[in-house]
């Protein structure tokens, strides 16, 4: 669940020094993407966009915490307006 992937991605649970600022940027990505889920949005296959699937704390940290254009249009049909990879 969101909550999960959350509270993983703590830099000392894999055993590095803390990172506040790259905690705080998966936080908002990982909650963009939660918020997506309950637009209806589905994991997407655009590797920058925030609805890509994380299986890992990388995967994280590779995608932005932008829709990529496929998923702002769904959500455009339900009348958000959000910035786009």
């Amino acid at each position: 669940t969101g909550v999960q992937t959350c509270a993983l991605p703590i830099s000392e649970v894999y055993g590095l020094p803390p990172d506040p600022p790259r905690l705080q940027q998966r936080l908002i990505k990982e909650g963009v993407h939660e918020l997506g889920h309950t637009y209806g949005l589905v994991h997407c296959r655009h590797p920058a966009c925030v609805m890509r699937a994380s299986r890992a704390v990388d995967d994280v940290d590779g995608k932005t915490a932008s829709f990529c254009l496929s998923c702002a249009e769904r959500l455009a049909l339900v009348g958000l307006r959000v910035a786009v990879v």
